[in-house]
């Protein structure tokens, strides 16, 4: 534990010269005195509340006066400050002080700090108390005042120091006059200003002293030495002035040319010489306020360099900030340095409002500019202002474009001209790329190509179970207005033909279904007349037995009874028909399986079983009275589907009702 003696040791001098002037006073002084110290905890200064033990030992190491315990004192960056009293105890003998501490909630025994601590004199000062006899002006502990005051001057004795009244128990003091009327007067002798001067055996000299149609100046000079900056504080108008004489203001700070009026040790505050807005030709800066209350800093010319107004406003460059601007900087551009080289300016880049990023000066550049009609973010290299088309753009009327100066509402509320590279690039774990319409009639996301060989949508999955394009409606999931080519198998509960209906096509469809078979089946048909020998020949496509294989012959009669038979096999792409009878009609069918390279290379299975990622899992699971979440595509995709019906239910939840017909 660190005490303080330095501060007790103040206290108790204070305490000493009061009971010297009163003495009245001083008899009545209790035995109390204030005593501060430093705790520390684990060498670190202590915080919080403390309880704290002192008790006093003379040399022979025998406790006197009472223990006193002082509790709940608040120690703050390790000080505490307590009042003790120990009683008469003070009589010019060592003490020493013994210091017990706890925590101020705890009710434990006190701690013992070691060593104890020497008590110095300041508190001996107790012992004066007992100078009874101290009753007079003239009398101090039986001393007569001749031995402790001594007239310096022989030619005026009694002006010099004079004590008046009723001794010192409600006296004045005199010093220069016979006639006191303060508790200290000090007064003008033979023309020579009143004051206190210190000198020091260097020729250094301090006052304190009261001018006629000056003031009260405090000094600090040497004799030859012409940078005296007195302190004034002259008596009409309450001005006060450092380094000058004739302060203006209520507070002037004038300080010699190349030095500041005020400082702070850390630079945060530093003016120069007074200037007034009158006084255009001087240098240096002044704050106050003018007409409108409002705060000015002011410099050299007296042009307003900040302010701030009532409301809290900061004009930079202008005495009038702009209502409701926090921050108004006018008369040329902002800038702001980060301190990495780079900088943010705010001005007229390319000759419009806005703000110039770089990361270093004259390197890499980005402006976001506003030219009243667009507002514009571009970013180049090094070099000149980065080109309208280098970044994003937006209208007053909303519209933006990437890689357009100019966005218009034709070409839709987001433009984006790639040039020769992808126009939407979109990487994610959910949607890359997602657009969603909301109208009865619109688009989520459309596909345009103009080129000759173009796509104007084209999807791809690399994944094992990935999908290129999956689409889903109540109505089609797809819908496609041209040819469609397949590469792979089409695959589905049933194939469907639709069509609008030939007697009726304006108001009804006509709708048929595909063939199906579990192997890939060729069928070739039609009719043919036998010759007068009953026979006929049919001739197939040339790529007939090329394709196919494994072929079946159906034949049928027509407008007679008549038997026919096939009278040869298909070769050569052609095969022979006989009837019994000559002349007849025969409506024929042949049929094969596909024998081509991607035939032979992907048979159809007709059963198969499920993977086992999509066991238990159905094509259409409401056909089994199961859950939609039991459909095969949340087995492969189960958080993308979660996502798609929670913002379906949230579709309708958000679309309003429609009223009942």
């Amino acid at each position: 534990m660190t005490v303080r003696w330095n501060i007790i040791m103040i206290s108790f001098l204070l305490a000493c010269i009061v009971a010297f002037i009163t003495p009245a006073e001083a008899a009545q002084t209790q035995t109390t005195f204030t005593y501060q110290g430093k705790l520390t905890d684990a060498g670190a200064p202590a915080n919080g509340t403390y309880d704290f033990e002192f008790k006093l030992y003379d040399t022979a190491d025998t406790q006197v006066g009472s223990t006193v315990t002082v509790e709940d004192v608040p120690v703050v960056n390790g000080v505490f400050t307590v009042q003790l009293d120990f009683g008469s105890v003070f009589d010019g003998s060592m003490r020493t002080l013994e210091i017990g501490v706890r925590p101020g909630e705890s009710k434990s025994q006190f701690t013992t700090l070691a060593p104890r601590q020497p008590v110095t004199s300041t508190p001996e000062s107790i012992h004066s108390m007992t100078a009874e006899t101290a009753n007079s002006a003239t009398q101090l502990d039986g001393i007569p005042a001749s031995g402790f005051l001594q007239n310096t001057t022989e030619q005026q004795p009694d002006t010099n120091f004079n004590i008046s009244g009723n001794g010192l128990i409600g006296g004045n003091v005199g010093i220069g006059t016979t006639s006191p009327v303060s508790r200290l007067h000090l007064a003008n002798a033979s023309n020579f200003t009143a004051g206190l001067l210190v000198e020091a055996s260097e020729g250094d000299r301090a006052a304190m002293y009261y001018a006629p149609n000056t003031g009260l100046v405090f000094d600090s000079f040497r004799p030859s030495d012409l940078r005296r900056l007195p302190l004034l504080f002259q008596p009409n108008g309450g001005f006060v002035g450092i380094g000058t004489a004739f302060p203006l203001t209520k507070l002037e700070v004038v300080t010699p040319a190349g030095s500041y009026g005020i400082t702070h040790s850390g630079g945060g505050i530093s003016l120069g010489s007074y200037v007034g807005p009158s006084n255009s030709g001087a240098t240096g800066g002044w704050l106050g306020t003018l007409s409108n209350h409002s705060l000015h800093f002011f410099t050299n010319n007296g042009g307003s360099s900040m302010t701030i107004d009532l409301a809290g406003n900061v004009g930079i460059g202008t005495s009038t900030p702009f209502a409701g601007i926090r921050l108004d900087v006018n008369g040329g551009a902002a800038r702001i340095a980060p301190g990495n080289g780079g900088a943010i300016s705010l001005g007229t880049p390319n000759a419009e409002t806005g703000m110039i990023i770089q990361d270093v000066i004259g390197s890499t550049r980005a402006d976001i500019r506003f030219d009243g009609t667009v507002l514009r973010l571009v970013a180049a290299g090094p070099g000149a202002a980065p080109p309208s088309t280098n970044g994003i753009s937006i209208t007053t009327a909303g519209n933006v474009a990437i890689g357009l100066a100019d966005p218009t509402q034709v070409g839709g509320w987001l433009h984006v001209n790639g040039g020769n590279f992808i126009g939407v690039y979109g990487n994610s774990n959910t949607y890359g790329v997602r657009g969603e319409a909301t109208g009865n009639l619109g688009v989520g996301v459309q596909g345009k190509s103009s080129a000759s060989n173009g796509y104007g949508l084209f999807g791809e999955s690399t994944g094992n179970v990935g999908f290129g394009v999956y689409a889903k409606g109540l109505r089609y999931g797809g819908y496609f207005d041209g040819n469609v080519h397949i590469t792979g198998a089409l695959s589905g509960p049933t194939g469907q033909v639709k069509i609008d209906h030939p007697v009726d096509p304006a108001n009804k469809y006509l709708s048929h279904s595909v063939v199906d078979s579990p192997d890939m089946m060729n069928i070739y048909t039609g009719n043919v007349t036998t010759d007068e020998r009953g026979e006929a020949t049919i001739n197939l496509p040339g790529y007939f037995e090329a394709l196919n294989r494994e072929f079946r012959y159906q034949l049928t009669v027509i407008g007679q009874f008549a038997q026919a038979i096939v009278l040869s096999e298909i070769s050569n792409n052609r095969f022979t028909i006989k009837t019994d009878k000559a002349r007849v009609k025969v409506s024929w069918q042949v049929t094969g399986i596909r024998q081509d390279a991607y035939a032979n290379a992907n048979r159809v299975r007709a059963e198969e079983a499920k993977p086992q990622k999509e066991r238990g899992y159905y094509l259409h699971p409401e056909l089994f009275n199961q859950p939609e979440e039991k459909g095969i595509e949340w087995a492969n995709n189960p958080e993308m589907m979660r996502r798609n019906k929670q913002e379906r239910e949230k579709t309708k939840l958000d679309k309003p009702s429609q009223p009942q017909q």
